[in-house]
């Protein structure tokens, strides 16, 4: 016993990579060793017990995994018993921060069917299901079946409530705090899930209930974290100020926390640091999102802490990836430095996520990376098409990793924002019709995965690359493919619309016609009445700015169906952009389509055919 008391002592003063924690590991396999030498199992156990914590410490995932499984054993716990329960959900959790997913899932639905076996209602028992679901909620968000989760967290709320009713009605209390913390996390998960599917004021709802239980544990670190929730909702909803300001919130009492000495590492600081960075980034607040940036990493890698090394070099590299849109034509060196040094960071990501062995991270990391190489693809092929090919070569390779390691993993969401990535690539070289496959790939997986967002940025790029929004030489004036054009651009809005997701139309271009339209008239579709407020009244709309497809207000309105913005713009109100390989023709050919397709007011009507 007192040999295992000098090993925590050790273990305590010793880094996790040291040559010293190497030799703790030693000496617990040999405390270990003696103990079963001497026949004592209680030491054993301890011994065991301590060695699989260590082993946990220092990243042993694997063989932390068997030494709980010989804990288990040494243990003697019967299949369905508490303590059994306890310990299968411990392995599926560390499954879980390995990236192991579905084999997660699979030990965890074995924990609930043996928990409905053994027909125990205890509340002991009651808050185990609870857990079990919860982390089986857990893994499914991480695959992005955000559906299923939802499932998964209710049955745990649920069993949540009926865990504290049995205490009350048992006169058993010991248990009544960890089971309102599990409820507590169970509506943050729930919260989580429902921002994804974009029920956001369900997912308010959801953040609202987590942050009044932890008011009422006192639990002030949980309560940060739910307001970084809120915040991300409100992000998700287009409220980016009112996002913000929760953003602010979080990272204002994190730092009190840390303070006082009650934070035990800076991983909630990180985060909270790394929410107002990309808050400032939606903003185009270039400036603070990167200093929001930096400071999350200088803390990552003072703590050194890897995951969060690798996730604020990746959002660093999106603050590159936007300073380098925003630069004007004749910056071409100062674009260019910005994109390298987004790929610089995007490795790095990369390279934290391979070392961390975790998969999803890694193939954000992937899909980032050759998001980059795309862009500066894009900005090497008026002067260097050489050199654009081999860039455009290199995302594509970038984009086949992810998808095949997303298949590998089972992540559907992964898959897809794969495929999209991947087809972009391939059709920056000509190769439209493989990236027509991608699309359609994506836009399959979207639909099974209930993703009205991603449905419609697949719509739209299938869309685009058929000619529905024009941009190649094929394009002509034959009536069915005009037609064809403003079916496609239709759906996509409407995919959008359905969900109240405008601004994904234009990434970072909030102000364009149906983000900021949309977004004045609440849930309802943008009008002329407003289109001209917004023009002429606010001065809030610059109907000549174009997006990074070169589309402007009257391209948008065009392919939304609003004629009568169309005719008011075409009026005068603005110029085609005949520099722009979307102006011109394809929007004259949209606006005639609407006007002979006289039975269908708009493109969505026809659209519904």
């Amino acid at each position: 016993m007192l040999e295992l008391l000098q090993l925590q002592e050790k273990a305590a003063a010793s880094s996790t990579e040291s040559i010293e924690a190497h030799l703790v590991l030693s000496d617990c396999h040999r405390a270990r060793a003696r103990a079963r030498a001497a026949s004592d199992r209680d030491l054993e156990m301890r011994a065991t017990r301590f060695l699989a914590t260590f082993q946990k410490m220092m990243g042993l995932q694997d063989e932390y995994l068997e030494t709980l499984d010989e804990q288990q054993a040494l243990a003697g716990n019967e299949q369905g018993s508490l303590e059994a329960v306890k310990n299968t959900i411990h392995k599926a959790h560390v499954m879980a921060d390995d990236g192991r997913y579905p084999i997660a899932i699979r030990l965890l639905d074995d924990v609930v069917e043996d928990i409905r076996k053994s027909g125990d209602r205890s509340p002991a028992m009651l808050g185990s299901l609870c857990k079990a679901q919860m982390e089986s909620a857990r893994c499914l968000s991480r695959m992005n079946e955000h559906a299923r989760a939802v499932d998964e967290v209710q049955a745990s709320v649920a069993s949540a409530l009926e865990a504290l009713e049995a205490g009350k009605q048992a006169g058993v209390v010991e248990h009544e705090h960890q089971v309102y913390k599990s409820l507590a996390q169970a509506y943050d998960q729930l919260g989580n899930s429902m921002n994804v599917l974009c029920r956001y004021e369900d997912a308010l709802q959801a953040y609202q209930d987590a942050l009044g239980v932890n008011a009422e544990l006192l639990d002030e670190k949980a309560q940060c974290h739910n307001m970084g929730g809120l915040g991300t909702v409100y992000n998700e909803m287009g409220e980016v100020a009112r996002a913000k300001e929760y953003f602010e919130k979080a990272l204002e009492q994190a730092e009190s926390l840390s303070l006082q000495g009650k934070l035990r590492d800076a991983r909630l600081l990180c985060t909270c640091h790394g929410n107002l960075g990309t808050a400032c980034l939606k903003l185009d607040e270039l400036e603070m999102a990167k200093l929001q940036h930096e400071r999350a990493l200088q803390l990552a890698h003072a703590h050194d802490m890897r995951e969060e090394i690798g996730r604020s070099s990746g959002n660093l590299g999106n603050v590159y990836l936007r300073m380098a849109e925003i630069v004007g034509a004749d910056r071409g060196d100062d674009k260019r430095a910005a994109l390298d040094n987004a790929a610089e960071h995007h490795a790095e990501s990369l390279k934290h996520a391979r070392n961390g062995r975790n998969k999803l991270s890694e193939g954000r990391a992937l899909g980032n990376l050759g998001n980059v190489h795309t862009n500066i693809g894009m900005h090497l092929r008026s002067t260097n098409i050489q050199a654009a090919v081999l860039s455009f070569d290199r995302a594509c390779k970038f984009h086949e990793e992810h998808w095949k390691l997303a298949v590998e993993v089972g992540d559907s969401a992964g898959e897809a924002s794969a495929s999209a990535n991947l087809g972009d690539a391939l059709r920056h070289l000509g190769r439209n019709e493989e990236a027509i496959q991608c699309y359609e790939n994506q836009l399959r997986l979207s639909e099974e995965l209930c993703d009205q967002q991603n449905k419609a940025k697949a719509l739209s790029s299938l869309a685009r690359c058929k000619g529905v929004l024009g941009g190649f030489d094929s394009i002509g004036s034959d009536r069915r493919n005009v037609a064809e054009r403003a079916v496609g651009g239709a759906a996509a809005v409407r995919s959008i619309e359905s969900e109240r997701r405008h601004s994904v139309i234009t990434r970072h271009h909030a102000e364009r016609f149906l983000a900021l339209a949309a977004q004045r008239e609440s849930s309802r579709q943008g009008t002329l009445k407003s289109m001209q407020r917004l023009v002429e009244t606010d001065g809030k709309l610059d109907v000549n700015a174009q997006d990074e497809c070169g589309r402007t207000a009257l391209h948008l309105a065009a392919e939304a169906g609003k004629l009568d913005i169309v005719e008011w713009l075409v009026e005068g109100k603005t110029r085609l952009g005949h520099s722009t390989p979307f102006a011109g023709g394809p929007v004259r050919e949209l606006v005639m389509v609407n006007a002979e397709t006289h039975n269908y007011e708009t493109p969505y009507q026809l659209a519904l055919l």
